[in-house]
């Protein structure tokens, strides 16, 4: 069943990409992640439906008669979330005494640190378990920019489709609808809020958090190019971004400004001539 749909060393064949999507190694449009080994096989296989999360893929020494294939991703592990509100404090105080008298009772000023803490420690981990109700993170929700409301309207608008789903009215559909718009419109609000805050006041007091947040977005080719605009060659062409990300920030705006210059100014010869021009006209 699989033997078609493997790699045999270089080649590539049709069937090969048409079951397997191409590996994302942040690398040129039409290239693939595909190592040569001493056998010539490939013997290593990563599929992701989220490329943009992919840092690195490179081969690396192995012990056997391949390589091994080293994955960095920005995948987020799930945690472990201690429901406190729910906690039993009554059953807490309990064990608690219970494990003060098992202590006094088991060491004495003799006893290796060692072992006394050890004791405690997976003491007190027991009694969290056991009187404190969790749950797992959820992978839904990954996006720093996620509130309680988005989490609420997520969660209404995937019963309301199940039920539309089951039911086919008309009034669950729309119902269905509407919220799917109230989430979009949200989730965009809540997105733009974050940026602000983290554009306006943090990109001088911390600096390393706005470029942390720019790592975190998937790789576009953000560069400029000069080209005939209008019949000017001092113009500059603002790339197409998919997404709200970089069409409020300083970069493409200070483009767009430059672009609106008058030809005379922009073609100043020199750094006082543009000053005192810029001075001397209205700006939009």
């Amino acid at each position: 069943m699989l033997e078609n749909t493997i790699y045999h060393g270089p080649s590539k064949s049709n069937t090969n990409k048409q079951y397997f999507p191409r590996p994302s190694t942040r690398q040129p449009p039409g290239t693939d992640s595909h190592f040569s080994n001493k056998k010539n096989h490939t013997l290593d296989l990563f599929l992701t439906n989220r490329p943009s999360l992919v840092n690195r893929c490179e081969p690396l020494p192995g012990i056997g008669d391949h390589d091994i294939v080293y994955i960095d991703t920005d995948i987020t592990a799930k945690e472990k979330i201690f429901i406190w509100k729910k906690a039993d404090a009554k059953e807490q105080v309990e064990k608690a005494m219970k494990l003060n008298a098992d202590f006094k009772e088991k060491f004495n000023l003799e006893s290796p640190i060692t072992a006394m803490w050890e004791f405690i420690k997976t003491s007190l981990l027991t009694i969290l378990e056991q009187t404190v109700p969790s749950k797992m993170s959820s992978s839904r929700f990954n996006q720093p920019w996620i509130n309680q409301k988005i989490k609420k309207l997520t969660r209404q608008k995937k019963r309301s489709f199940e039920k539309a789903r089951k039911t086919k009215r008309k009034s669950d559909l729309d119902r269905y609808h509407r919220l799917k718009a109230a989430t979009q419109k949200e989730c965009r609000k809540a997105y733009r809020d974050y940026i602000n805050d983290i554009i306006n006041p943090e990109l001088s007091a911390n600096p390393k958090r706005f470029w942390g947040f720019i790592k975190t977005i998937p790789t576009q080719e953000l560069h400029t190019t000069s080209s005939v605009a209008r019949g000017h060659t001092t113009r500059f062409l603002v790339p197409y971004a998919r997404t709200s990300t970089y069409r409020h920030s300083f970069f493409p705006d200070s483009i767009r400004i430059w672009n609106s210059l008058p030809q005379p100014l922009v073609d100043s010869t020199s750094l006082d001539a543009f000053k005192q021009g810029v001075l001397s006209c209205s700006i939009p």
